[in-house]
């Protein structure tokens, strides 16, 4: 009999258990800062998959960004929105900063000038022009300093976010082109330039 009952306690134990794990319901991002007709599209997940439920989207503020039925975000001008979804009677909300050009408008004053020098004219001649061009971009290599990239490009540019990662600090700011939608994006890494991307810049 004892026999009999160790081996039937054996068995359960090789069986396998099954655990309902919980069901996480969030939004796919609670913040996005974008730069004017930059478009996102945002879903609501369950266990990290987009559901596919009917989902309520609604804009705080529909100046500064736009959010159609599906989810699709398109940032219109300067300012800050925030986006409600409501799905199966619950909120999830994602805050969203719109960064147009006029904040990076600050001209960087380099002290070392003198009137009459040209080493911050734009490529038609005009000095202390306040937007970067497309020159400008390619003439800036990877571990010059951020200083150093402000001094070149001629302004200072829009802080985008800043992170720590170990022991290296990662700074990404954005400068914007003359027309004010194209722009290049410049990481620093411990205050060296990291790497760059850039839309549209002429």
């Amino acid at each position: 009999m004892k026999k009999l009952i160790l081996l039937l306690l054996a068995i359960v134990l090789l069986l396998p258990i099954k655990v309902n794990a919980a069901t996480v319901y969030t939004i796919s991002s609670d913040n996005y800062t974008l730069f004017p007709k930059e478009t996102i599209v945002l879903e609501i997940l369950k266990n990290y998959e987009p559901v596919t439920g009917k989902i309520k989207w609604k804009s705080s503020n529909k100046k500064v960004a736009t959010v159609t039925s599906k989810g699709k975000v398109t940032a219109k001008t300067k300012g800050k929105a925030v986006i409600t979804a409501t799905y199966n009677r619950k909120t999830y909300q994602c805050s969203i900063k719109v960064t147009a050009s006029t904040e990076a408008v600050m001209i960087f004053q380099d002290n070392t000038s003198t009137p009459g020098d040209s080493s911050n004219s734009d490529d038609t001649g005009n000095s202390e022009a306040s937007y970067i061009t497309l020159s400008k971009y390619n003439s800036l290599n990877n571990g010059i300093s951020y200083a150093e990239t402000a001094r070149l490009i001629g302004m200072e540019g829009t802080l985008l976010n800043t992170t720590e990662t170990g022991d290296n600090t990662n700074v990404t700011y954005a400068w914007y082109g003359k027309d004010g939608s194209s722009n290049a994006v410049i990481m620093f890494v411990n205050d060296k330039l990291e790497s760059k991307t850039q839309t549209s810049l002429q």
